[in-house]
């Protein structure tokens, strides 16, 4: 077992005026290593070279295809590697919080090791940033409940990294609460909601729609609020039968948000009420990858839902789970 450290290489990021400058530049010396095909300019060989070779490079970074293609790279190194790569984002994103959230990464890296050791699997776990390079994992952890670090607000770029990289196949492990429900915004420090206010019409007061956080809305989820529901207050662990039996310590478990199993819905934790099934964990497809969602809250200094959550991940990365891996690219 070792860390894998020297995984981690930074996304290529280049600043659209930066972008846009470098496709006008490669536009400037095309048109010079071409002139002397349509005037009599004469130009050395070796001039041309150079015009040409720098006009194509000025290309690839001003329309971002450096960026695309170390991506489709690391998605090459993925599918060729035996040994699980699995990458637990960083506190390192939250400015003045770095510290205390520096604390929770290391220790769900920790308890990955350890999942990972008692069953004498190797892997590679490391921490990276939003702002590296996420193809070369096999899955990505975000241990921060219902906040991601948002590089930029205004293109969303990294909540649409993590859409690519899913798509393409890997793994997002949302370990707690309503997935990106909140946005810490990096340019300005902050934490900003990502919900469409929503009223009650007699009321006028602010309902608490998690149906319509970022990813919610992108994955079609009705989350809905089950804390004050008696049947949600200590439940009962009832794990469908892909996933074998959990231990004795882990249940019953407190449930405060919950989905309605349906087509899309591959649940893990089946909780029955009213006549529907409604779950708190379970894997949801997209693209050529899947997201794994735990939706209670993690009590401090309580590991019973990690367990519960690192044992799914674990179990289904490494084929161990009745029927193998579930299918990606």
């Amino acid at each position: 077992m070792r860390i894998g450290r020297h995984l981690v290489r930074r996304e290529i990021l280049v600043p659209e005026m930066v972008r846009n400058l470098c496709l006008a530049l490669a536009g400037a010396l095309a048109g010079a290593a071409a002139s002397p095909l349509t005037t009599q300019t004469s130009m050395s060989n070796t001039w041309t070279m150079v015009f040409s070779v720098s006009s194509v490079l000025l290309i690839l970074v001003g329309s971002d295809s450096l960026r695309v293609l170390s991506g489709r790279w690391g998605h090459l190194r993925r599918r060729a590697s035996t040994r699980p790569r699995i990458g637990v984002l960083s506190g390192a994103d939250f400015g003045s919080d770095a510290d205390s959230r520096g604390n929770v990464s290391k220790n769900w890296l920790r308890m990955i090791q350890s999942r990972f050791r008692m069953h004498y699997e190797p892997v590679n776990v490391s921490l990276l940033s939003v702002r590296d390079v996420f193809a070369p994992y096999d899955a990505i952890v975000n241990p921060f409940n219902s906040i991601y670090a948002e590089v930029d607000e205004g293109s969303q770029r990294t909540f649409r990294k993590i859409l690519e990289y899913v798509r393409r196949g890997g793994i997002y492990v949302n370990t707690s609460d309503v997935p990106m429900h909140w946005a810490y915004n990096m340019r300005q420090s902050r934490r900003i909601a990502t919900t469409t206010p929503v009223y009650d019409s007699a009321t006028r007061k602010l309902v608490h729609a998690y149906g319509f956080s970022r990813l919610a809305k992108e994955l079609s989820l009705d989350v809905q609020d089950v804390e004050c529901c008696a049947a949600f207050q200590e439940t009962a662990v009832n794990v469908v039968k892909r996933y074998g039996t959990y231990p004795p310590f882990i249940g019953p478990l407190a449930v405060q948000r919950a989905v309605v199993v349906d087509e899309a819905v591959d649940p893990v934790w089946i909780v029955p009420h009213r006549n529907e099934n409604y779950t708190p964990l379970f894997w949801y497809p997209y693209g050529d990858g899947w997201f794994l969602i735990s939706l209670p809250f993690i009590q401090q200094g309580d590991r019973r839902l990690p367990s519960l959550v690192l044992r799914t991940l674990f179990m289904d990365i490494t084929g161990r789970a009745p029927g193998g891996k579930r299918p990606r690219r």
